[in-house]
C-alpha cells in the first residue's frame, strides 16, 4: 500500500501544474515556454540557494545558540524561510525585468508561477517515485537483506509502517504551494510592470513566512501542523493572486470577448488579430469569403498572407478576434468536421517521398474517409504515374498530384497558395487550366504573387498590407475606381495625333509609338472621338481601350495607401 500510496503522489503532484498550465494555454493565448522559463527561474534560483543553505546558514544559525529553545527554532525557521524567499523571488524579479520583457500581463505572470512552482512539484513527484520503488523493493527483500546497521534498519522500519494518508498528504501540500507560487509571481510581476519594488519586497516576505511557517510548525507539533499551517496560507494566496490581476494588465482573449454570431460562410475573420514576440502580423482583419466566390489574397511581403491561410487551417490561433470556418472556430469540437470540408494545395507539394502516387492517394482518401479516386485519376491525367515514387515527379505532376489530393474530399473551400510557383510556362499554363475547371462553383482562396494567374482564376481581389485589409472587392467593381485609357496609333507621324487631341483637352504620352490619353468615356465616347479626328485630317490605323490590369490595380492601391497621410489611412483601409 505505501508503494501504491506514493505512485499515486507522483502522479497528483506531476498532473496538477501540467493541468493547470493547458488550462492557462486554453484560457488565454500562451507560450509552454512561458512555463520553461519559470521552471529555469526556480533552477537558477538553486543555484545560489543550496550552497548558501549548506555552507553560510549553518554560521549565520549557529548565532543563536545561547538563545532559548524556543527563540533559536524561531530564528532558524526564519532564517530558512528568508533564504529561500530571497532566492527564489530575486530570480523571479531578474527574469521578468531583464529576460521576459514582453510578459508583462496577469495571464503571463499566472503562467511563469505555474511553471516556477510546477517543477517543484515535478521534483518532489520524481521523489515519489524513487520512493515508491525502494518501498516495493524493500516491502518484496525484507529491511533485514539490505545490510543496514541496526539504527538505520529501525528508521527504515518506521518509515515503512508509515501510515500511507500521510504520504497523500503530502500530495495536496504541493497542490495547495502551487497557488502560493503563483501568488509571489504575481507580486514580483506587479513590482516589474507597475515599478514598485516595495512588491518585490511584499513578495520576499510572503514567502519568509510561508516557509518559516512550515519549518516552526512540523519542528513543534509535527507534519501535520505543517500541513495545516499551508492550508491556513491558502486563501490568503488566492486573495493576492485576485488583487494582483486587478493591477496588471489583461492579455486579449479572443475567448473572453463575446463571440459574435456566425454567418456559417466558408471562411470568416471578424477583429482578427495575431502577434509574434514584437510583430503584429495582423491588425483586426474583419473579412467574410462567401459561398462560391473565387478570390485572390494579394499583399506585399509581410502583408499577412500566410499568417492567414495558417489561421484558416487552424495552424496558429488568434491572438485576438474570431477566426470562423463554417461557422466553427479552431477550439470548437467539430472544427475537425470543418476542417474535412476543406481542399489545400499548398505551396511546396508536401507529399512523402518513400510513398508512390498511389499509396499517397490512399493515404489521403482513408484519412478524410472519401471517395475512390478514379475520376480524378482521369480527369487530371495522373494514371501514367500512379507507381511512381512522388519524389521522382515532375514539378508540375506534383502539383496535380498535390490537386488530386485536396480535391479527394470533395472540398466545399479550396484553398490554394501559390498553385504555380516553380513550374515551367508549360506546366504552369496547364495547372491554370486545371484549376479553373476545378473552381468553378466551389469557394476558393488563393494566395499568389503572380496577378495574371490571379486575374484568370478569381473573381474578386483582397488586398492586405502591414496586417490590414485595403480591399475587399469584385475585379470588375476595383477596376471602376481606374478610369481606362485609349490607345490610338496614326499612319503617319504622331504629331498631327498629338497635336489634335491636346486641342480637345487631353493629355498625351507615347508609349510603344501608340499615343496614350486617359478616357473616361470608354467604348460610348470613341466613336465620336474617331469622327473628330478624321474630320481634323488625322488618319488613325488602331484603337484600343485599354482596361487597367489587376497588377496595375494592385500596384495602385497600395501605393496610395503608402502615400496616404496616417490620419488618413484607417479611414481608406476600411473603405
Amino acid at each position: 500500500m505505501l508503494a501504491v500510496a506514493f505512485l499515486l503522489q507522483c502522479a497528483i503532484v506531476v498532473a496538477a501544474p501540467l493541468f493547470i498550465a493547458a488550462r492557462l494555454r486554453k484560457r488565454w493565448p500562451l507560450s509552454w515556454s512561458l512555463f520553461g522559463a519559470g521552471a529555469l527561474t526556480f533552477a537558477a534560483s538553486q543555484v545560489v540557494h543550496l550552497p548558501f543553505n549548506r555552507f553560510v546558514l549553518p554560521h549565520l544559525i549557529a548565532l543563536g545558540v545561547n538563545f532559548s529553545k524556543g527563540a533559536s527554532l524561531v530564528l532558524t525557521s526564519v532564517l530558512l524561510g528568508l533564504s529561500a524567499g530571497v532566492c527564489e523571488e530575486v530570480a523571479r524579479f531578474v527574469a521578468l525585468r531583464f529576460t521576459l520583457k514582453k510578459a508583462r500581463t496577469g495571464p503571463h505572470a499566472l503562467m511563469f508561477g505555474v511553471g516556477h512552482g510546477g517543477i517543484e512539484s515535478i521534483f518532489v513527484g520524481a521523489l515519489a517515485a524513487s520512493a515508491a520503488l525502494n518501498a516495493a523493493y524493500i516491502q518484496r527483500f525484507g529491511v533485514e537483506n539490505l545490510g543496514l546497521s541496526a539504527i538505520d534498519a529501525q528508521s527504515v522500519r518506521q518509515w515503512m509502517n508509515a501510515p500511507p494518508y500521510l504520504v497523500l498528504l503530502g500530495a495536496f501540500e504541493r497542490l495547495m504551494t502551487i497557488p502560493f507560487h503563483i501568488s509571489a509571481a504575481c507580486l514580483v510581476m506587479v513590482a516589474v510592470a507597475k515599478r514598485r519594488p516595495v512588491m518585490l519586497l511584499a513578495a520576499i516576505g510572503w514567502h519568509t513566512l510561508l516557509d518559516a511557517g512550515v519549518v516552526f510548525t512540523a519542528s513543534t507539533f509535527g507534519l501535520i501542523a505543517s500541513e495545516v499551517w499551508v492550508a491556513v496560507s491558502l486563501p490568503f494566496s488566492l486573495l493576492f493572486i485576485h488583487a494582483s490581476m486587478k493591477q496588471l494588465a489583461p492579455l486579449e482573449d479572443p475567448r473572453a470577448l463575446p463571440r459574435p454570431a456566425a454567418s456559417g460562410e466558408p471562411l470568416e475573420f471578424v477583429g482578427v488579430e495575431k502577434n509574434f514576440e514584437e510583430v503584429q502580423a495582423l491588425r483586426g482583419i474583419t473579412v467574410t469569403v462567401r459561398r462560391g466566390e473565387r478570390v485572390c489574397l494579394l499583399g506585399p511581403n509581410g502583408a499577412g498572407k500566410t499568417t492567414s491561410i495558417r489561421i484558416v487551417n487552424g495552424a496558429l490561433s488568434p491572438t485576438n478576434g474570431w477566426a470562423f470556418l463554417f461557422g466553427s472556430t479552431f477550439s470548437d469540437d467539430d472544427f475537425l468536421s470543418a476542417k474535412r470540408r476543406v481542399g489545400v494545395v499548398p505551396q511546396q507539394p508536401g507529399m512523402y517521398s518513400e510513398m508512390t502516387s498511389r499509396q499517397y492517394l490512399d493515404f489521403v482518401k482513408d484519412l478524410y474517409q472519401s471517395k475512390p479516386y478514379d475520376d480524378l485519376v482521369d480527369r487530371l491525367a495522373l494514371h501514367d504515374v500512379l507507381d511512381r515514387s512522388s519524389s521522382t515527379l515532375s514539378g508540375g505532376m506534383q502539383r496535380r498530384l498535390s490537386l488530386a489530393a485536396a480535391l479527394l474530399s470533395s472540398p466545399e473551400l479550396l484553398i490554394l497558395d501559390e498553385p504555380s510557383a516553380g513550374l515551367d510556362p508549360i506546366a504552369a499554363h496547364e495547372m491554370i487550366q486545371l484549376l479553373k475547371e476545378v473552381s468553378q462553383g466551389r469557394t476558393t482562396l488563393l494566395c499568389t504573387h503572380d496577378l495574371d494567374e490571379a486575374e484568370k482564376l478569381c473573381d474578386s481581389v483582397i488586398i492586405l498590407r502591414a496586417g490590414r485589409v485595403l480591399v475587399h472587392q469584385p475585379i470588375a467593381e476595383l477596376r471602376k475606381h481606374a478610369a481606362p485609357t485609349l490607345a490610338l496609333r496614326a499612319i503617319s507621324d504622331l504629331d498631327p495625333l498629338k497635336s489634335a487631341l491636346a486641342a480637345h483637352g487631353y493629355q498625351t504620352r507615347v508609349t510603344d509609338g501608340e499615343v496614350i490619353i486617359a478616357f473616361p468615356e470608354a467604348e460610348q465616347g470613341v466613336p465620336r472621338l474617331l469622327r473628330e479626328l478624321i474630320l481634323q485630317g488625322v488618319e488613325i490605323c488602331e484603337c484600343r481601350v485599354l482596361r487597367p490590369t489587376l497588377e496595375e490595380l494592385f500596384i495602385e492601391t497600395v501605393r496610395s495607401a503608402e502615400s496616404s497621410p496616417p490620419s488618413n489611412r484607417k479611414a481608406q483601409e476600411s473603405a
